[in-house]
């Protein structure tokens, strides 16, 4: 093989390995648009699901008060 046919070869072989790098950026790129695509929603779900408990644990925690059973009631009534 002369000087030029091995220039020639190695172009090739470069042309190929570019085309080979774009598909995989390419694939990569898709890729991760897809992910970020489908975690955005998850995480704005879980977040709106911690804030929801947030929101319902405190407000319970609010109007929560101690109640006396019935029992006790007229326990303590029969005391007076």
């Amino acid at each position: 093989m002369d000087p030029e046919q091995i220039r020639q070869e190695m172009r090739l072989r470069r042309a190929s390995i570019d085309r080979k790098l774009d598909v995989l950026a390419a694939y990569t790129q898709n890729a991760k648009q897809r992910t970020i695509r489908r975690a955005i929603p998850a995480a704005i779900a879980i977040a709106a699901t911690i804030a929801g408990v947030w929101v319902w644990k405190s407000r319970s925690a609010r109007r929560r008060r101690p109640r006396r059973s019935l029992r006790v009631a007229r326990a303590a009534a029969a005391f007076r």
